[in-house]
């Protein structure tokens, strides 16, 4: 076809700025300034504009959100489906309370009960569709069980299908009702957290919708920009996803109204409390890179002020350093208030820590989950997998990242234990960072394979699973490949999948890429299989060599004609001993290992086994005696569920083991003197 004419510039910028004036006054958006703009090549796919209002008498927050969806697939689709996540505590006979076995509480439940209730919802105006109002489409769906008591996913029907790259823009009126706190999300007294609270759209693939109902596992969403208005009373202070825009607007009825924006993004959560102590600090990074940490602190925090933030700063600086630059100009901290159940939960730009009553030196709380929760910016904030389905994409890396910013930022590492919620550490006791997800992986190894969809792995293995043995795996790859060709592997990653939505094949795929090496063995053994790493030493033989005995041939037998031969015995040394190191393979997973062995003279060799065998023999003829051996004396196996049986020595000692018995018999008798004297 062709096309007509253009117009002369001035006369075409003016039909623009009409046309996106009129394509955008229903929804009252604005693009305000301070804002980063989206990397080259983004195109949001599920963007919203808010305006809700915050009740605190009835608990309840209700508005309109303005959805532009994107249809990125390759197919027409004709009905959208929407998250209602508060509805999992709207009965418990919801899915969600089924499955973690709790109902809710009969003694209060008005507190308890939570819900999400649409009611309104039209296409608006675009080139694709008409104004009309489709809400008579509305329908709960219950895909994963036919729970028909589960309402927390539902559908809207489009009055036409939606071409492939077409957009939709649809508004919808909506009442959340929000509960004493349940799932990290709810009020107690006049403090709010807000999360998951209103409709939020499933991710559209070729294959169909992905989207579940709420399962006790966490989220999944499309990237996109939102631009939200929270009206709430003026007393409260307000943090939230993205940046504060303009000036607060503050109404003649005690309420106030905070305008929050931020693109690229998958999430939007907020907190409203009025006793917060508010900290602001500019942060440079990396050079050039600067962002503007905001910590909203509970007052009877104070003195964790700067422990908060330096544990921020050291999750910016080295995930950063390590992938790739954080690319947003804000990053809100949240100190959850007490018994708000608030806490350790991350959402895009603004995540919760948590501290004790007593934080104590030496105890990396709140550092820890600060550290932690900052680090899901970049792993599922920035690259947004699936986390329903394979939850250890963002989980088990994170814990990895996080212990390794530990290692470097605060180590070393010392066993504590709480007494009366009191902190005592033992600094004889050093774990490093590496080791501390596996107590609790070797709990569950053999229970299931990572490559089980989250949500129906078993409650009771899924954070040993999807936290700790991928966390283990992760060490187990930076120790066989080296930190430097790993650290590549992760940048790599997050540079190629940043703002899209990774699956576990994609990493693999990396891994053999930059590592140069057909890793395929290891995750085909560790990913989808759920058998162990055990190998062990079984024993050490040594035998006195003495002088040789018997005929190497015999004068009677010689062949005719040959020539004659008579063999050299050379002198044995009496000292000399046939030593004989077997090592066992007692797991199924097989793995390159190497093996120490200390010799008394001060030798060391340090022998490469395969790791195929069940059982491997090293012989050795020497006048020394082994005094050690050790399989995998770097700990690159740290999926090894059985370190103990790893080495040998010819005399044990003991010394360790009776200080640490003397220390616990002291702390035993410490505690029973006090409870004497209570009593």
């Amino acid at each position: 076809m062709r096309l007509p004419r253009l117009a002369s510039p001035p006369v075409l910028l003016v039909a623009w700025i009409l046309l996106f004036s009129l394509l955008t006054h229903e929804a009252g958006a604005q693009l305000p300034t301070g804002v980063a703009i989206p990397e080259p090549g983004f195109r949001p796919i599920a963007s919203y504009e808010m305006d809700v209002r915050l009740d605190r008498q009835t608990h309840t927050v209700s508005g309109h959100e303005v959805l532009t969806f994107r249809n990125a697939t390759i197919h027409p689709v004709t009905e959208l489906w929407f998250h209602a996540y508060y509805n999992a505590w709207k009965t418990d006979g919801s899915t969600w309370l089924r499955l973690i076995g709790r109902t809710i509480p009969g003694d209060y439940p008005e507190e308890r009960l939570a819900w999400l209730q649409v009611t309104g919802a039209e296409v608006l105006a675009n080139m694709f569709f008409a104004r009309e109002d489709i809400l008579e489409t509305f329908a709960y769906i219950q895909p994963d069980d036919g729970n028909q008591l589960d309402q927390t996913l539902f559908r809207l029907e489009l009055p036409r299908p939606l071409p492939a790259g077409g957009e939709v823009r649809l508004k919808i009126d909506f009442t959340t009702k929000v509960p004493r706190t349940f799932s990290r999300t709810g009020y107690i007294d006049d403090y709010y957290f807000l999360a998951q609270w209103f409709p939020k759209i499933g991710v559209l693939t070729d294959e169909g919708w992905e989207a579940h109902q709420y399962f006790p596992v966490e989220y999944f969403a499309d990237y996109g920009t939102y631009d939200v208005r929270l009206t709430v009373p003026s007393d409260c202070i307000v943090g939230a996803t993205g940046e504060l825009v303009g000036r607060l607007e503050i109404h003649g009825d005690g309420t106030t109204t905070h305008h929050f924006r931020q693109e690229m993004v998958h999430d939007f959560a907020w907190v409203a409390w009025p006793k917060y102590l508010v900290f602001n600090e500019q942060y440079e990074f990396l050079p050039g890179h600067t962002t503007e940490i905001t910590l909203l602190l509970c007052p009877e925090h104070k003195k964790l002020k700067d422990r908060y933030l330096q544990a921020t700063k050291y999750g910016i600086h080295y995930y950063s350093k390590w992938f790739g630059p954080y690319p947003y100009t804000t990053a809100t901290i949240v100190d959850p208030a007490f018994n708000s159940g608030a806490g350790g939960m991350e959402y895009p730009t603004f995540f919760t820590g948590g501290a004790p009553l007593f934080a104590a030196p030496g105890v990396l709380r709140p550092e820890g989950v600060t550290i932690h929760e900052f680090g899901h910016q970049f792993w599922y904030g920035l690259v947004g997998n699936n986390e329903t389905v394979d939850a250890w994409l963002d989980e088990g890396f994170n814990s990895y990242s996080e212990s390794r910013v530990q290692d470097v930022a605060y180590g070393p590492n010392h066993e504590s234990i709480r007494v009366f919620n009191l902190p005592i550490v033992f600094d004889e006791v050093e774990i490093p960072f590496k080791w501390q997800a596996a107590p609790r992986y070797r709990s569950i190894a053999e229970v299931v394979p990572l490559d089980i969809p989250s949500y129906l792995k078993p409650r009771f293995a899924y954070g040993g699973n999807a936290y700790n043995k991928a966390e283990l795996m992760h060490w187990t790859l930076e120790g066989f490949l080296g930190w430097e060709t790993y650290r590549e592997v992760l940048s790599t990653f997050y540079e190629e999948w940043k703002f899209k939505h990774p699956k576990s094949e994609d990493f693999f795929s990396i891994v053999n890429e930059v590592s140069g090496m057909d890793m395929t063995w290891f995750f085909d053994q560790l990913y989808h299989s759920a058998d162990v790493v055990d190998y062990a030493v079984e024993g050490v033989s040594t035998r006195l060599m003495g002088e040789p005995h018997g005929s190497l041939q015999r004068p009677d037998i010689a062949p005719e004609g040959g020539p004659e031969w008579t063999p050299e015995i050379r002198g044995t040394d009496p000292e000399a001993r046939q030593i004989q190191v077997t090592v066992r393979r007692l797991g199924e997973v097989t793995f390159p290992v190497e093996v120490l062995i200390l010799f008394d003279d001060g030798e060391q060799v340090v022998e490469r086994w395969d790791g195929l065998d069940r059982r491997y023999t090293f012989t050795y003829e020497r006048t020394s005696q082994v005094e050690k051996v050790i399989v995998d004396p770097r700990a690159i196996l740290v999926l090894d569920i059985n370190r103990t049986n790893n080495s040998w020595v010819r005399t044990a000692d003991r010394r360790g083991t009776g200080k640490l018995t003397l220390r616990w018999l002291f702390w035993v008798q410490s505690v029973l003197e006090f409870f004497a004297f209570i009593s």
